[in-house]
C-alpha cells in the first residue's frame, strides 16, 4: 500500500502543477482577450478560452482528489512480520494443547475452547 499511495501522491501531484500551468495559459489568454476588447479590435485568430478554462477546473479537481486519495491511504495494509508470527505461535500452542488432552482422554480446558 504505501508504494500505491506514493504514486498517487506523485500522480496527484504533477495533474494539479500541470492545472497551475494551464490555469496560467488562461490567465494569459483572457488578459488578451480583455486588450483587444478595451481597444475594440478583433481578431478571428483569437480562440474562445472558455472550453479551456472549464478543462482546467475539471483536471485539478482530479489532481485534487488523486492527491487526496493518496494522503488517505494508509501507510501499511498488513500485520508486521513479527505480529503474524505471534498469531501462528498461539495458534499452534493452542492446536497441541487440544491435541494432547485428546490423546490423554482429559478434557479441553475452557480457556482453550473459544480458540477453535
Amino acid at each position: 500500500m504505501k508504494v500505491l499511495k506514493n504514486i498517487l501522491l506523485i500522480i496527484g501531484a504533477i495533474i494539479v502543477i500541470g492545472a497551475g500551468v494551464m490555469c496560467f495559459l488562461n490567465w494569459q489568454d483572457i488578459r488578451t482577450i480583455f486588450a483587444m476588447a478595451t481597444q475594440n479590435q478583433s481578431q478571428a485568430s483569437q480562440r474562445n478560452p472558455n472550453l479551456r478554462v472549464l478543462l482546467t477546473a475539471g483536471i485539478a479537481v482530479v489532481g485534487g482528489i488523486v492527491v487526496g486519495v493518496g494522503i488517505a491511504f494508509p501507510r501499511q495494509r498488513h500485520f508486521k512480520q513479527k505480529q503474524v508470527d505471534r498469531i501462528v505461535a498461539d495458534q499452534v500452542q493452542a492446536h497441541d494443547v487440544k491435541e494432547q488432552a485428546a490423546q490423554q482422554g482429559g478434557l479441553i480446558p475452557p480457556a482453550d475452547l473459544s480458540l477453535s
